[in-house]
């Protein structure tokens, strides 16, 4: 009985050459997706650009205030440390900020101006102006503050005619939202977490104040902070808004009256300690939610 020759179909270089062109076609592929990714070598500024386009919040910034850079850095950039190293050096002592410690991207896909508004677009929320002391609230829909009163900030203007969205929020209105937040893992015993959620314009933001302590995250954006140790009250008009001081003021300052300072972005948290003295300037058009501990 005589022996079948292979066939052309199921001889080894035919399979061969079949593996080959149908790997061939998976490597163009790849490539192809790769070349027309939108974000594709792009720098860091610019894939930030393109979230900021994707999360609908850039509409706000056209026309920016010029004067918004980011400024220096002189704040301990660090990624996760025990909470006992956390204890240690940085929750009575000094602010640090916390890089790719937690992952809040799906927080961060609820808040896009278009999930937000339609969620909760009519949702009663509270507006205070941005003055040291808040003295003034407002009430109205989120909708109406989103469409009508978030503005890029006029240097004219005082902090407290300044209308400003940030705390005061009902926890039952924006339980799901708050429910899909990961807060930062660190802790200080006795002291538990209670959420302040905001939504601000191109060179809004608030004077200085103190509090308790506290961490703050970007969601969207970026805000330039300052810091002074409890003790050492900066110079500042109370009414003033920051975007004046920041431009007008902050640079006659001598070496040694410099802020602790650094402008954070999304996948960094900021911590401050007890009674140190804070002013936030966003830079765009920002989301953000800290955790202040009491």
């Amino acid at each position: 009985m005589g022996i079948n020759k292979p066939t052309r179909e199921d001889s080894p270089k035919s399979n061969q050459y079949f593996h080959f062109l149908f790997m061939s076609s998976i490597i163009i592929l790849v490539v192809a997706f790769a070349l027309n990714s939108p974000n594709r070598g792009q720098p860091q500024g610019v894939q930030e650009g393109y979230q900021d386009l994707l999360a609908g919040w850039d509409i706000y910034d056209h026309g920016n205030i010029s004067g918004l850079d980011e400024g220096n850095c002189n704040i301990d950039k660090v990624p996760y440390i025990s909470n006992e190293q956390f204890l240690f050096e940085y929750a009575f002592e000094k602010p640090v900020i916390f890089v790719n410690v937690t992952d809040n991207t799906e927080f961060q896909k609820l808040c896009t101006r278009k999930a937000l508004m339609e969620k909760y677009g009519n949702n009663t929320i509270t507006i205070s102006t941005a003055n040291t002391h808040s003295y003034h609230k407002v009430q109205m829909t989120l909708e109406q503050y989103l469409s009508n009163d978030m503005k890029p900030q006029s240097l004219d203007k005082l902090g407290k005619d300044t209308l400003y969205f940030f705390g005061n929020n009902n926890y039952s209105e924006w339980d799901d939202l708050f429910s899909s937040y990961l807060q930062p893992p660190f802790s200080i015993p006795g002291k538990t977490g209670v959420y302040s959620f905001g939504i601000a314009g191109p060179g809004t933001g608030v004077p200085f104040h103190f509090h308790g302590p506290g961490f703050a995250e970007v969601v969207h954006g970026a805000k330039r902070w300052f810091l002074y140790p409890p003790g050492e009250p900066p110079v500042f008009d109370p009414d003033e808004n920051i975007l004046s001081w920041v431009l007008h003021r902050y640079p006659t300052l001598k070496s040694d009256e410099r802020a602790f300072e650094c402008t954070i972005k999304p996948k960094e948290i900021l911590y401050f300690p007890d009674k140190w003295w804070h002013a936030t300037l966003n830079l765009k058009s920002s989301v953000f939610i800290s955790t202040f501990l009491g």
